[in-house]
């Protein structure tokens, strides 16, 4: 008999003696094997099993250990998990992965807790870096930091670090900038400059805009900002590839892609580099000159075609219809916000006119796009909603499942409408807990704040959902594992607050698993290929150091990803000293910068300290910390509870013995 024959007959038998295993082709032989786990599958029909066998990057069968060893070749690559609990990879359903690591790599960047006094060392140490005429830009500023900080002059305030340099600030929503007087200039933005429809440009009393940019405004300025060159881009996505692998993401959604990122993650496909499933929403911002403006459906069409590849999926696209409902109450409420400094009473304003926003969707539906929108109030979820009921009408056999980014704030009357549009409620960024940003949200918005993200209601309509990070927004990383917590308890995975936030809709860890894995697949439009381990799938999947079932759902945050693997191949491998792997094209690594470094952390403090104990470098921190990936310019330290960064530069002196909450300068 030969070796197929052989195998058929085994196939047989373990399905007479019904050993339990899933098999697909029988005959075949595993790549690898993997036994002894605790393997949860977000598969109703075997949600748990002890192994699975994988072949060509697909699951081949999955069961129990006696039934997978028939699938044991000479060749097999055995891998005992020894007990560990293995799931399905991770989606991040909304996130600006190359604006983050961009950020990481090139910006000026600090903690959004920064004082003044902060925040001035860092611009003043990228000034001093940057050559004469150019740009400073990074952030990320607290929405409420002119309010806790009275600066009679923003603009002049940047303008006294500058050293004649432009300087562009974002905030920690991504939405708003600051900037000095030079990138003013150098955006035609004076006295005469009208505010833009959708944004405006805060002022000083003699109408001069004085430094502050809102929303539209603030793309403005952004606009003529120096654009990264296409190895900086190309640089950006492998340094992703190494912070998604780390957090457990096989699958990422960048939530407003500007072309040169779709370039970058096209060319890293086509050159075998790219180990993530990429959806690209195309930016629309840019054509967004007015809420009456009709986007250019062939111009977004062209960038489709141009830009797409077996891992890049560009049949997406992003449309803001609001702001933020943070200090500058930007996001469109049904009720206005509590009064501003100067007693006035807002409900934000739309982006987009109701008319033209139906009649967009209803295209871009009809021509095959997942539509996202931010929609951060609940006038804007409502609107959202009514022109996806518009294309439903319009196009009655269409099943694309358009979303409504930042569902945190949805009217009563409008949960169940989520299900009977096939619409996505998708939740980000990850700030479902009590913290300081939800504070601010609560001083502006007033008590109603207070019912923010509606989770188990919406589960309880048979919604579909989907979470993500918003990364560089709000979130200081694209962690996952603090926010899966928060969805469990409704309180601070991070224990600074013992509060809790709306605990009435606290979900399940199953339900908030499922979010992360088959609801983000299903953002992907591979729910059929990923999400879930089940055979004929493909082999992407984490290891983890604990089983989520059966530690405390306070533990949840502490969770870190052993092991990640893509389409059967391993990506990432945690170290035994508890650092990444970083790519080996990568840039050095802390101790190649400062040669006998090491981590190690107490309850108030993480401590760098050298054997010698002459290049003790000591920070005060909360208690978890992650490390990110080194790149060529710093190796950088953030916590995982808050927005504080430590960087380290590598023209730092080996001799420095304290080094405080910013970069060498």
């Amino acid at each position: 008999m030969d070796r197929g024959g052989r195998h058929l007959l085994a196939c047989a038998l373990l399905s007479c003696l019904g050993l339990g295993v899933a098999a697909a082709a029988p005959g075949a032989i595993a790549d690898r094997v993997f036994i002894h786990g605790a393997v949860y599958t977000q598969d109703p029909t075997q949600p748990w099993v002890e192994s699975f066998a994988v072949a060509d990057g697909k699951y081949l069968a999955v069961g129990s250990g006696a039934a997978i060893r028939a699938f044991i070749g000479p060749e097999t690559n055995v891998v005992d998990l020894k007990g560990r609990m293995v799931m399905p990879g991770l989606v991040d359903d909304h996130v600006h992965a190359v604006d983050g690591a961009m950020g990481e790599l090139y910006d000026c960047i600090f903690p959004s807790t920064a004082t003044p006094a902060q925040v001035r060392r860092a611009i003043a140490g990228c000034a001093k870096r940057t050559p004469k005429g150019g740009w400073v830009s990074g952030g990320f500023w607290a929405s409420d930091f002119f309010k806790r900080n009275p600066i009679r002059s923003p603009r002049r305030w940047l303008d006294g670090v500058a050293e004649g340099r432009p300087i562009i600030l974002r905030d920690d929503t991504g939405h708003n900038v600051w900037a000095n007087s030079e990138a003013l200039r150098l955006a035609g933005v004076d006295a005469k400059k009208a505010d833009p429809g959708g944004g405006r440009f805060e002022r000083d009393s003699s109408g001069r805009p004085d430094g502050i940019a809102l929303e539209a405004a603030a793309e403005k300025i952004q606009a003529v900002v120096s654009e990264r060159s296409e190895a900086e881009y190309r640089r950006s996505v492998q340094h992703v590839q190494e912070i998604a692998h780390r957090f457990g993401f096989i699958g990422l959604k960048e939530a407003d892609a500007a072309t040169p990122a779709i370039a970058a993650y096209v060319a890293a496909d086509k050159r075998g580099q790219l180990s993530l499933y990429v959806a690209a929403c195309i930016s629309t911002l840019a054509m967004q000159v007015t809420p009456d403006t009709i986007l250019d459906y062939d111009k977004i069409d062209n960038v489709r075609e141009a830009y797409r590849s077996n891992l890049v999926d560009t049949n997406f696209v992003k449309i803001y219809l609001d702001g933020v409902p943070t200090e500058s109450r930007t996001a469109a409420m049904l009720e206005p916000y509590l009064p501003d400094a100067q007693g006035r009473r807002v409900s934000g304003d739309l982006h987009v006119n109701p008319d033209v926003l139906e009649k967009e969707v209803v295209e871009f539906d009809k021509r095959g796009y997942t539509v996202k929108m931010h929609a951060a109030g609940d006038r804007a979820i409502r609107e959202g909603l009514d022109a996806i009921a518009a294309a439903r009408r319009a196009n009655p056999d269409g099943q694309l499942r358009h979303e409504l980014a930042h569902a945190g704030y949805i009217a009563p009357p409008d949960l169940n409408r989520f299900a009977q549009l096939n619409a996505v409620a998708e939740f980000s960024p990850v700030i479902w807990y009590p913290s300081p940003i939800i504070d601010a949200v609560i001083a502006v918005v007033g008590e109603r704040a207070k019912h923010y993200w509606p989770m188990r209601s919406l589960l309880a309509t048979h919604a579909g959902l989907a979470a993500g990070s918003d990364w560089p927004s709000v979130v200081p990383s694209m962690d996952p594992w603090g926010g899966i917590e928060a969805m469990v308890t409704r309180s601070d995975p991070y224990h600074h607050s013992p509060k809790t936030l709306w605990p009435e809709e606290a979900i399940g860890l199953e339900d908030a698993l499922r979010i992360y894995t088959l609801g983000g697949a299903a953002g992907l439009r591979r729910e059929a290929e990923t999400g879930s381990i089940i055979v004929g799938k493909s082999a992407d999947f984490i290891v983890l150091n604990r089983n989520l079932f059966k530690i405390p759902a306070n533990q949840i945050g502490n969770v870190k990803v052993e092991m990640t693997f893509f389409q059967g191949r391993k990506v990432y491998q945690h170290s035994t000293t508890g650092e990444h792997r970083p790519n080996p094209q990568a840039a050095p690594s802390l101790s190649a910068i400062s040669p006998g470094l090491t981590p190690s952390t107490s309850s108030t403090f993480l401590r760098l300290a050298a054997p010698d104990a002459t290049r003790t470098l000591r920070f005060a921190m909360p208690r978890r910390f992650a490390t990110n990936s080194i790149s060529a310019r710093l190796a950088a330290f953030s916590t995982a509870g808050a927005a504080t960064r430590i960087l380290i530069s590598p023209s730092c002196s080996p001799a420095i013995s304290v080094l405080e909450a910013r970069g060498c300068t």
